[in-house]
């Protein structure tokens, strides 16, 4: 039987063992992303941004086309790359936007966009079956966006045979010495030069300015510098000139002065290659001048709204500090903290959202140059003389015409901007509105956006504006009675940049054509002129074989010729702010094949019935074309995908289904090109490499490992020889459950070791454990095929340690102990070893042998001999024919929460939430206790924080007593009785502002005609530090009883209410109103409020007697008590005037 069980064990493995050659798969060049038959790439630098038809023409410029999706497969590939390389949701390297093409429905998609072509937009609004991600929306062209590329596989080997660099065609090349021509690293920048108009004349040590130059290449190339642009520039010359000198690519001016050296500067960096212009720079001379000396008047009306505006002479392009103070005390700064109907603008003027006689004095305005050191320049008085005639009248808020406003008023990419918003109000009783920022358009606030709270979100600052941020914005401000709003387009305007569309460097062949396109962005859309070697191409020198088209965007070769068309090449891009440069070489090449670099093997190796690939990759100038020879004679092969023997796009041999007696023969690459043959002197040059295709026998394996079941502890050797041709270099692998063992490593190394000699294909498990079980897999591998075998190991002996072990129901001398049952590890639990531990004597003892079948079963049994107030510990081992099991003890858990989701509860809690955890000894380490949720203010450390811990196997918990509007990190951990688990991915979250600070006041209640409670009351307005109020809450609850039991009536936002409830009779209840809004609950109503359904009521306190009000409806009368002297008096009267 044991014979027939091994045969049919043999039979099997042999039927398994799995055979293959090295297979030919074409690769995608980096930076594509391979998928099925093509390659993609993504494009979402924001400096690469493009319109619909320049990211088509970008594309097609690679080989490629702009993505085209074809089927639901395609699209599902293209959304989750965006879910893996997208780490903050809808902000994607800075844009949400990707254009593409479908041939697919777009009806399932529909959305509100318009526009003729269709983009992937990022949308968690709940619009897509709740789930958030990048989904079909239409698009209009002339945006710019991301872009995504595709080529099929086979044609991406042209992307990697065009590439060519410097070294292309060199015959001796070193590392340092790559012969190329020069390019900056480092451009002149725009300097500014403070000048104080108090200052005296400049004797020794004076001020300098610098501008850079930093050019690589080889040989280094040399500079020269320039002063004006176009047809005014002129070298400069130091010698001619004390006050500059030049060393190497550095120019300096000293003493800079306004008259003599406003100019523009640039340099010039040349070698043999040719010559490359910088960018220019210019010095800006800043000069903070004075206030005029006299005193202003400015009149305003009481309860209106009023602006000074500080006429200083403000020079363009720079920024400055304002400050305002009054009644000519330089201490007393103007503050939003301590008036906050006042806003100081960016602007410099100085705003009133209402003035009344408060207002009524002299104001100064403080200028300084942001960044230009302590310098400052002081007003005279602006007198603000209010006009107190008019009456008091509730305004707004109202937003004032001047604002949105936009500082500076015609942003450029990358500089600071502010928008403010400020609005007329009076009401509020000194509380100011509530400020909101929103894009129109729906997107999120840009990246790094800042809303100063301590200007009560006036100002929204967005740090370094991208023209991604262009867009409306809306600011809202509202009140608890009314809200207004403004909208404003925000433009950016930016000098000409590159991204994809840079110029790249050209290794082009003699008599090529080439067409090259130079894309820029930059707003206003840039105008694009060509320079060679630093001179600019008109219709006048433009060298023979180029042409323009597409407005100078294309520049075309025509039969390149390298006696005309190799040198240094830019493409300018310029606007009203300027010209960049985007630089490369060109060279023209022409040399006959040769395999100097990549020689051919003398002999490639395959086997009998596989497959090999032949390389064959020479260089030569134009491309060469490639034929196959076989013994001699020309082979007949194509390029036929489908062909078992073929070329490849990229000309190497592709043979399968090799046979010796068919394809063991000499192969030879013949290239051949159009460079002139130096010995013949014709225009053909051919080049040949040959190679000796050796088959040999098909690598098998003759008996692989055997798959049995092991004793615990016991060593163990599985077998592994493979039948080879002896000319082949083979070496084993193993692999344990598909991870290869790595016999170098020590850990491995202590279990796993080789084979030696004959057997060095066999592996030895030493001690095999539990752990070393699973399926094992020998693979023989050469370069030509390999060979794998597969088997199971199992390991059997003692049990494995129980899990969820729990003490109960404990009595004076004895508790209930329960488990779970282990791995059984190959046979039946017979019994169950209990020790205890006592924490006085700090030992393990025999606790009880647990040998009843139904307690073994069960997982329980009560343990006895225990004593009275002791804590202890209990462990259990499990036995069976093989002997005891290791103990079982709670562990710390080693999992860790997933999917951590923090939200604000109110102004002082948040809720944590997390997937729910297996309870299982693998992940809890036994039985799970509950989870402690960490917490700290972000910017303080996490040792310093603190810790909530929320009891049993739940989802969620709640942290209290934070404090309102301020940032927080969190986790969560779980913990069992041995310790804590590793704590979770920390989540950031802030909490929500306070909830209503003020309470309800001049609370009334009455009994209607159809019998239902009337309340009334004056509702709250909300503050900035205070979240939009959502509405009232009427909470009743009966006199005595604990007001957790109270009921709430909600009023909505509406300042009265009816409440048809079925009030008792006789009966006293309290009444108190308060606000709410996502802060949580405001503060409740003063005084207390009680009241009893029925007539002729008395109550009396303990230190007065309390008059009620009878107000009488149908057989019912609603009595009510108001705990406050005056409404005493008022009550008091009423009952004089009726009795």
């Amino acid at each position: 039987m044991m014979l027939l069980r091994l045969c049919l064990l043999i039979i099997t493995l042999i039927t398994e063992c799995v055979v293959s050659q090295n297979p030919v798969s074409p690769e995608c060049p980096s930076p594509w992303v391979p998928e099925s038959s093509k390659c993609y790439k993504f494009v979402s630098d924001v400096d690469s941004l493009l319109s619909w038809e320049d990211a088509m023409i970008n594309c097609q410029k690679q080989g490629a086309e702009l993505i085209s999706i074809n089927s639901e497969a395609e699209n599902q590939f293209v959304q989750n790359w965006f879910s893996i390389n997208d780490d903050k949701p809808g902000q994607l390297v800075g844009w949400n936007r990707f254009w593409f093409h479908s041939l697919l429905d777009y009806t399932r998609n529909p959305q509100a966009d318009t526009g003729d072509y269709v983009v992937y937009q990022y949308d968690d609004t709940g619009n897509h079956q709740d789930q958030p991600g990048y989904f079909w929306v239409r698009g209009v062209g002339e945006i710019k966006r991301a872009y995504i590329c595709e080529i099929l596989k086979v044609e991406a080997t042209e992307i990697n045979s065009n590439a060519r660099d410097f070294i292309f065609g060199a015959d001796d090349v070193h590392p340092d010495r790559i012969y190329r021509g020069p390019y900056f690293v480092t451009q002149p920048q725009d300097i500014r030069f403070q000048i104080s108009i108090d200052a005296p004349a400049c004797t020794q040590d004076c001020p300098s300015v610098t501008f850079e130059c930093d050019a690589k290449g080889y040989p280094q190339p040399t500079y020269q510098w320039y002063e004006g642009l176009g047809a005014e520039a002129r070298p400069i010359v130091a010698t001619n000139a004390n006050h500059i000198t030049i060393t190497n690519g550095r120019l300096t001016i000293h003493d800079p002065s306004r008259d003599r050296d406003t100019s523009s500067y640039w340099c010039e960096a040349s070698n043999q290659f040719g010559k490359v212009k910088s960018e220019s720079a210019t010095i800006s001379y800043i000069t903070l001048n004075e206030f005029p000396n006299n005193d202003k008047d400015v009149p305003a009306r009481a309860y209106e709204a009023a602006v000074i505006v500080c006429d200083h002479d403000k020079q363009d392009g720079i920024r400055y500090n304002y400050r305002w103070f009054k009644n000519n005390d330089p201490t007393d700064w103007i503050s939003p903290l301590y008036a906050n109907h006042i806003f100081v603008s960016k602007s410099g003027s100085l705003y009133f959202s209402s003035v009344t006689s408060a207002d009524d004095a002299a104001y100064y305005c403080t200028v300084s140059i942001e960044g230009g050191g302590t310098e400052s320049r002081t007003s005279a008085a602006y007198n603000l003389i209010v006009d107190t005639s008019p009456s008091y009248r509730d305004i707004g808020p109202t937003i004032h015409n001047d604002f949105i406003k936009i500082i500076p008023k015609n942003p450029v990419k990358g500089d600071k901007v502010y928008l403010e918003c400020f609005a007329r109000f009076t009401r509020n009783h000194g509380q100011p509105p509530r400020y909101e920022w929103k894009r129109a358009d729906g997107l999120p606030l840009p990246p790094g956006s800042v809303v100063e709270q301590s200007e009560y979100s006036r100002r929204l600052v967005i740090p370094s504006v991208t023209s991604q941020d262009e867009g409306e914005y809306t600011c809202t401000v509202s009140d608890v009675q009314s809200s207004d709003f403004q909208t404003v387009a925000l433009r950016i305007s930016s000098k000409p940049y590159f991204g994809e569309g840079r110029l790249d460097n050209l290794h082009l062949d003699q008599g090529g054509d080439y067409e090259w396109t130079c894309l820029a962005n930059g707003n206003p859309p840039p105008t694009y002129s060509w320079y060679v070697n630093g001179t600019l191409l008109t219709s006048v020198n433009t060298p023979a074989g180029i042409s323009f088209s597409d407005n100078n965007k294309v520049l075309q070769f025509q039969n390149l010729d390298k006696n005309v068309h190799p040198g240094m090449y830019q493409c300018a891009a310029s606007n009203s702010h300027g010209t960049t440069y985007s630089s490369a070489q060109v060279r023209v090449l022409e040399f006959a094949p040769n395999f100097n670099k990549h020689p051919m093997l003398g002999q490639v190796l395959a086997t009998e019935g596989g497959n090999t690939t032949i390389p064959c990759n020479p260089e030569g100038a134009p491309k060469p074309t490639i034929r196959w020879l076989k013994n001699g004679v020309p082979f007949n092969v194509n390029k036929d995908s489908s062909s078992p023997k073929r070329i490849l796009p990229n000309d190497d041999l592709y043979l399968s289904g090799i046979q010796k007696n068919v394809d063991e023969a000499e192969y030879t690459c013949v290239a051949e090109n159009t460079a002139i043959n130096p010995e013949t002197g014709e225009r053909l040059s051919e080049a040949q490499a040959k190679t000796f295709l050796k088959v040999v026998q098909r690598t098998t394996l003759d008996f692989g490992p055997i798959g049995d079941d092991y004793l615990l502890g016991t060593d163990v050797m599985l077998q592994c020889r493979a039948n080879f041709h002896n000319i082949l270099d083979l070496v084993y692998l193993w692999f344990h459950n598909d991870k290869l063992i790595d016999f170098d490593d020590w850990k491995m190394s202590q279990t796993y070791k080789r084979g030696e000699g004959v057997s060095r294909g066999d592996l030895h498990i030493s001690n095999i454990t539990y752990e070393e079980r699973g399926y094992y897999k020998c693979q023989v591998k050469t370069k030509s095929d390999q060979a794998t075998l597969p088997a199971r190991v199992g390991v059997y002996g003692p049990p494995g340690e129980p899990a969820g072990i729990k003490a109960s129901n404990p009595g004076k001398h004895s508790a209930i102990v329960s488990w779970s049952e282990g791995a059984t590890n190959g046979e039946k639990i017979t019994s169950y070893i209990i020790e205890k531990y006592n924490v006085e004597s700090q030992e393990w003892v025999l606790a009880k042998k647990v040998i009843d079948p139904e307690d073994v079963a069960n997982g329980n049994t009560t343990v006895t001999g225990l004593y009275a107030d002791t804590g202890y510990k209990f462990r259990i081992k499990a036995v069976n024919k093989y002997g005891v099991g290791v103990a079982g003890l709670e562990s710390m858990p080693t999992q860790t929460p997933q999917q951590i989701v923090v939200q604000p509860l109110n102004a002082t809690a948040l809720t944590v939430y997390w997937d729910p955890i297996p309870n299982s000894k693998t992940v809890t380490g036994g039985e799970l206790s509950g989870f402690h949720i960490q917490y700290w203010k972000d910017g303080t450390r996490q040792e310093y924080g603190r810790r909530n811990t929320v009891l049993g196997n739940v989802t969620d918990g709640t942290i209290i007593g934070l404090e309102p509007a301020t940032d927080y990190l969190v986790t969560a951990q779980l913990f069992n009785s041995a310790g804590d688990a590793p704590p979770g991915r920390i989540i950031p979250q802030t909490t929500w502002y306070n909830a209503p600070l003020n309470m309800p006041e001049y609370v009334t209640i009455n009994r209607t005609t159809d019998g239902t409670l009337g309340v009334n009351f004056r509702g709250v307005v909300t503050g900035p530090n205070e979240e939009p109020l959502d509405g009232y809450k009427v909470r009743i609850w009966r006199q005595g009883e604990d007001v957790r039991n109270a009921m709430d009536f909600d009023c909505g936002r509406r300042t009265w209410t009816f409440i048809d409830y079925n009030f008792e009779k006789s009966s006293f209840y309290n009444l108190r109103v308060f606000g709410y809004s996502r802060g949580g609950v405001g503060k409740m109503s003063s005084p207390l409020i009680k009241f009893s359904i029925g007539c002729n009521q008395k109550q009396t306190t303990d230190d007065t007697e309390t008059v009620w009000k009878y107000l009488c409806s149908s057989s019912y009368c609603l009595s009510a008590s108001y705990i406050s002297i005056s409404f005493i008096l008022i009550l008091h009267q009423i009952l004089a005037s009726v009795f």
